[in-house]
């Protein structure tokens, strides 16, 4: 047995280095083994078994400790807490999917409730409500990436330190995070069909309003700003109305033309 000479630990013959402190202990005398170091040599490896057991045991998995930053942002939507960098676009992507799909099921069952004999007569006509739900999607997601990047500058521009930008959007969509109960209702509202789609409409708006609401309040929270918040803010609203039309654009020759061009071609077949 060998003893490290600088925390005690007692170790088998053949080890170089100490496994438990790193002392080189190559040049330590070999001690003859007697039934109390061996004793005490396992008691020390069960020690350290147990104390590995005890970590793995009560670290949580990456989903649970998801789980509890997703309640604590419902409890304390501005307290910003610690989190994996995909904590914030993982929740952003699945609130965006789950909301086309809605949009997708609620168009789909519309076009052939209201339409169905036009899309029979025009069968490329069929595939519109789909080919629009999946432009949708990447829309969303490029629409918050694009109000979300506006946010950061403006924070940046007012308090000119360094922030990692995951974090920055952990602490937005922590603070907009009962938009996930509001995207919830909205797809089962959207699911039931049109008699209902007027209620889901408004709460995508009230989604919209609270996510923009989370942008003001996480660029205008921290104190000490190095410059006048004013004027960050200003820079936001600029950036945003920037967004808005480009996306606007975009949203329309991608998705909105080809929805008005089939109802013109249903008008004049009338």
């Amino acid at each position: 047995m060998k003893k490290c000479p600088k925390c005690g630990s007692l170790m088998e013959s053949s080890v170089n280095f100490c496994t438990n402190c790193g002392t080189d202990i190559r040049n330590v005398v070999v001690e003859k083994e007697t039934s109390t170091d061996n004793a005490s040599f396992k008691a020390q490896e069960t020690v350290s078994r147990e104390n590995i057991q005890q970590v793995s045991s009560s670290t949580p998995s990456a989903w649970s400790s998801y789980w509890q930053w997703f309640v604590e942002s419902w409890k304390h939507p501005f307290a910003e807490q610690d989190g994996e960098n995909w904590y914030g676009w993982v929740t952003l992507v699945a609130e965006s999917f789950l909301l086309v799909i809605g949009l997708y099921v609620c168009m789909s069952n519309s076009v052939h409730q209201y339409f169905g004999r036009f899309t029979e007569e025009m069968p490329s006509l069929s595939g519109l409500s789909f080919s629009a739900t999946i432009e949708l999607f990447f829309l969303l997601v490029l629409l918050e990436a694009a109000l979300l990047g506006a946010g950061y500058l403006a924070y940046m521009f007012i308090y000119n330190k360094i922030r990692s930008f995951w974090s920055f959007t952990n602490h937005v969509v922590q603070s907009a995070n009962l938009n996930a109960i509001f995207t919830v209702l909205a797809f089962l509202m959207l699911l039931m069909g049109a008699s209902s789609s007027s209620l889901a409409f408004l709460l995508l708006l009230l989604i919209f309003i609270i996510f923009i609401g989370a942008l003001y309040v996480v660029i205008l929270g921290d104190p000490k700003p190095a410059r006048d918040k004013m004027y960050g803010l200003l820079i936001f609203i600029g950036l945003v109305l920037v967004v808005s039309i480009v996306w606007g654009n975009i949203a329309y020759n991608t998705v909105l033309a080809p929805i008005t061009s089939f109802f013109n071609d249903v008008w004049r077949m009338m």
